[in-house]
């Protein structure tokens, strides 16, 4: 990684830190408090959401971690405007969830079949085989 890429993704660390830090401190203007359940699904949550994209970072580049990265940061502000705070009763939320895995598995075979493992190697000058991308997108 060069110096740019590191100094853009720290402030994008502590940007996501400061950000997720502020989960839950202003309760008072939520309408019910979190349950120890539900802190600790978004500490897990903003957990991840720093430490993959840093992974990531650390063994393919500042480019594509950008972009699951960004996704990441994205879901997890929807999920805890919407779902964190408000639950939805399992039996209606469980079929949209498989479907959206679903139509995540067949996104990843698009991606394989029309090469794009390669074509962001080419791209981003990354180290980035078949193999390598189906075992990190696919499982």
């Amino acid at each position: 990684p060069h110096q740019s890429d590191q100094v853009v993704f720290y402030h994008l660390i502590n940007a996501v830190f400061d950000y997720c830090s502020t989960f839950g401190l202003n309760q008072s203007d939520m309408k019910t408090a979190l349950s120890i359940s539900q802190k600790s699904s978004l500490l897990a949550a903003c957990l991840f959401t720093v430490i993959a994209p840093a992974a990531g970072y650390l063994s393919i580049g500042l480019a594509p971690v950008v972009i699951v990265g960004g996704s990441a940061l994205i879901g997890l502000i929807c999920w805890y405007v919407t779902y964190l705070k408000n639950p939805v009763e399992p039996r209606i939320i469980l079929p949209l969830f498989i479907l959206t895995v679903a139509a995540l598995q067949v996104h990843i075979i698009e991606e394989y079949l029309m090469g794009f493992a390669p074509a962001m190697s080419r791209l981003f000058y990354i180290h980035w085989s078949e193999k390598s991308f189906m075992m990190v997108f696919a499982l």
